[in-house]
C-alpha cells in the first residue's frame, strides 16, 4: 500500500533554526529516520518536518515518483538502510548515509513499468490478504459452530 501523507496540521518551526525542522513540499519523499527507520512516505501537502524524519527531494525531472517509491520501499533497501544505521537501542539513519545508497536511474518507460509491476504484485498480494482473512474467519465460525454443537 503506497502511504501519502496529507498533513491537516503543520508543525511549526520555531525561530528558524535550520536543522530544527525542514520544509516540505507537494511530491517530496521522507523517511522515518528511527524506529520504523526507512518507510518512505510521499508528502501531498506543503508543511514541515522535524529531526525524526528525512527530506529526499528529487533533483532531476527524469525520475518517477512511483519509481522511487517502489524501489524505496523495497526489502533490498531496507537491508541496505539497516546495515548503515547507527545508534544503540533504536536504529538511526542520517542523510548523508541515506546519500550512499546507489539506486539505479533507467529511462522514464522502464522506471513506469517496474512501478507498475510493483503496484499490480502488491494490490494482488493485499487481495490475498483479504480472502485469507475472510477464509479464516469463515473457519473460525465453523469450529466455534461444530464445538457448540451447532453443526
Amino acid at each position: 500500500m503506497k502511504v501519502v501523507i496529507h498533513l491537516q496540521t503543520w508543525i511549526g518551526c520555531s525561530n528558524n533554526r535550520s536543522r530544527l525542522c525542514d520544509t516540505t513540499f507537494r511530491n517530496d519523499f521522507i523517511l522515518s529516520n528511527s524506529m520504523s527507520f526507512g518507510r518512505p512516505y510521499i508528502m501531498k501537502t506543503t508543511g514541515y518536518i522535524h529531526d525524526g524524519w528525512l527530506l529526499l527531494r528529487k533533483k532531476m525531472n527524469n525520475i518517477d515518483n512511483n519509481y522511487i517509491y517502489s524501489i524505496l520501499g523495497l526489502s533490498l533497501i531496507y537491508k541496505l538502510f539497516k546495515k548503515a544505521t547507527i545508534g544503540g537501542v533504536v536504529d538511526n539513519l542520517n542523510i548523508n548515509l541515506v546519500k550512499k545508497i546507489k539506486i539505479p536511474v533507467p529511462p522514464l518507460e522502464i522506471q513506469n513499468e517496474i512501478a507498475n509491476h510493483v503496484e499490480q504484485i502488491i494490490n494482488q498480494a493485499e487481495k490475498l490478504q483479504a480472502e485469507a482473512s475472510l477464509a479464516l474467519a469463515e473457519a473460525k465460525v465453523e469450529v466455534e459452530s461444530m464445538i457448540l454443537g451447532e453443526k
